[in-house]
């Protein structure tokens, strides 16, 4: 999700770094839905398919369309080239929660923020973890319903047409 918006705002993965994690020389980032992601994919890859692989992946998925994003709990920061942030100038607007361990703020969101000039945003809260966002878990103290008031407010006040009204141009 959060990665997949910035990336249509120009962001790109570094293939260095994309490498030193499929070879192991850096640790890979968690992802408690796929624990042995790199282990899966170096045994169905050659490294050769690999390095295409990656290559592909560095490249631009920039969209035009795409004048604006809201990112939430977003992943991969830690892989994203720091230049190619500083190129994403649309306006971006962030949310994570201090406590996410999926996704560490400092290590992504922050990154994000930190590295894009039209970037703004906040925690929704310390106790705020990563599948608070989810539709099937608890939420009592609306924090979904806070950032999805947040995300229509945003959208609405950066892609409305000067002088439209917000029927007109949602």
């Amino acid at each position: 999700g959060g990665y997949t918006v910035m990336a249509l705002l120009g962001a790109r993965v570094d293939p260095a770094t994309v490498r030193a994690v499929l070879d192991g020389t850096l640790p890979a980032p968690a992802v408690p839905e796929f624990p042995d992601l790199v282990g899966t994919l170096r045994r169905g890859y050659d490294d050769e398919r690999l390095a295409e692989i990656v290559a592909d992946g560095a490249g631009s998925m920039a969209d035009p369309r795409v004048r604006a994003g809201f990112v939430i709990a977003p992943a991969l920061g830690l892989l994203v080239s720091p230049g190619s942030l500083g190129l994403v100038d649309a306006p971006v607007e962030l949310r994570w929660g201090d406590a996410d361990v999926v996704c560490p703020p400092e290590e992504n969101a922050l990154v994000y923020l930190g590295g894009s000039p039209g970037a703004s945003g906040c925690s929704v809260g310390r106790d705020v973890g990563h599948y608070d966002f989810l539709a099937d878990a608890e939420d009592p103290g609306g924090v979904r319903r806070a950032v999805a008031a947040d995300a229509v407010e945003f959208f609405r006040r950066t892609l409305a047409a000067p002088g439209a009204t917000l029927t007109e141009e949602l």
